[in-house]
């Protein structure tokens, strides 16, 4: 893939799968002080149009800072779970 269909690709995704709203809809949203348990978050996102296990990537500190998204490297990519859960607990 050229690396300007990558980047198109990766604005398509990211426009058509708002994350926030996925876990707002499920009752998660980044309320001071809130806490969750990253199954939640994990179900939240499966149980979405996306469809597939996310990658959880927390700060030291423990507080979530990145959700990965995996797909596969198919012409026409397809979401797939992802290897690993990251590094959250």
């Amino acid at each position: 893939m050229q690396q300007f269909d990558y980047f198109r690709l990766a604005l398509d995704i990211y426009a058509r799968n708002d994350l926030e709203a996925i876990l707002r809809n499920a009752g998660i949203s980044h309320s001071h002080g809130k806490t969750y348990v990253t199954n939640d978050i994990i179900s939240a996102i499966r149980n979405s149009a996306i469809g597939v296990e996310p990658q959880l990537i927390c700060r030291k500190t423990g507080n979530l800072s990145e959700i990965r998204i995996c797909l596969n490297t198919d012409p026409i990519p397809q979401y797939i779970n992802s290897a690993s859960q990251g590094n959250c607990t």
